[in-house]
């Protein structure tokens, strides 16, 4: 790559295609702009996704907005500031970091800012969750993962014909509402349960998968039983944790039945392989010459 590369004519597109060298080589005059042209699109997509947030007052989370599309949020966490809760394993978001550098002259001594303002711009602009599109689009990746359906396949299955339109809207929200704090709730006590299984020794990603989607399961087959227990006058968190409890135990059961059904499995072909005389006198071939 060229020096005295004009950034002044480049599009954003453009920009993100510069590699490493190319960046370092950039003049005071041309890496401001640069960062100035990555910012503007970093915040326009942020404003579109704020668009359809709320923050939930009760823990700093954003909730989705009745009516939306469906978006996820990964893309405001990760321009959020952060900080781990003190005695607990979920993180405290604050207030979203806009990228930009200010209306501060660009001096020498503040180059390296720029550029690392430049690469955290570029970063984010790469991501496909950060567009509404590609935010919907992760957002149906999770619901299968979790649930085996997206919102909107739920939709279609209890949506009958002959349904006047104020209930086919009913039916949407109400969906909207259980999807998005199932959602929520199940990836909250997937991390507690992850978090275990490391501080075990024994996680494995693949069984890791497997237990999201039977712990997302399992959470949405009690919703109704969740209902009883509010209804019944338990406290609607104390409820929630009860249920999650009640989901990560059978979880862990299954876990343990598969573990066992494996070590019975080992041992039974360790005992056919030395019930045969041959191969077992195999195994100690250096013993034996």
């Amino acid at each position: 790559m060229s020096r005295n590369i004009d950034t002044f004519g480049m599009t954003v597109e453009e920009l993100l295609a510069l590699d490493q060298a190319a960046i370092n080589s950039l003049d005071e005059r041309n890496l401001s702009h640069a960062v100035r042209t990555l910012a503007l699109a970093a915040n326009k997509r942020i404003n579109r996704l704020q668009q359809y947030a709320q923050k939930n007052k009760r823990d700093g989370k954003y909730v989705e907005k009745a009516g939306g599309p469906g978006v996820d949020f990964t893309a405001l966490y990760a321009a959020s500031e952060r900080k781990k809760v003190e005695g607990s394993r979920d993180y405290e978001y604050g207030k979203i970091r806009k990228f930009g550098m200010g209306r501060n002259k660009i001096t020498s001594e503040k180059t390296q800012d720029y550029k690392d303002e430049f690469t955290r711009a570029a970063n984010f602009l790469r991501a496909k969750s950060t567009t509404v599109k590609g935010a919907i689009e992760l957002r149906k990746q999770k619901e299968i993962a979790l649930f085996g359906e997206t919102r909107e396949q739920a939709a279609k299955r209890q949506i009958k014909k002959g349904m006047t339109k104020k209930q086919r809207q009913k039916i949407r929200r109400e969906i909207q509402k259980n999807f998005s704090d199932l959602t929520k709730d199940v990836y909250s006590e997937y991390n507690k349960f992850k978090e275990e299984e490391q501080m075990e020794g024994y996680y494995d990603y693949q069984r890791g998968k497997r237990n999201l989607r039977s712990l997302g399961e399992k959470m949405r087959e009690k919703q109704p039983r969740l209902k009883d227990l509010i209804e019944q006058g338990v406290d609607p968190e104390d409820a929630k944790e009860q249920i999650a409890s009640e989901a990560r135990s059978e979880v862990s059961a299954e876990d343990t039945t598969e573990y066992e059904e494996k070590q019975r499995q080992e041992q039974k072909e360790l005992h056919d392989l030395l019930s045969d005389e041959d191969d077992y006198m195999g195994l100690f071939d250096d013993e034996n010459r």
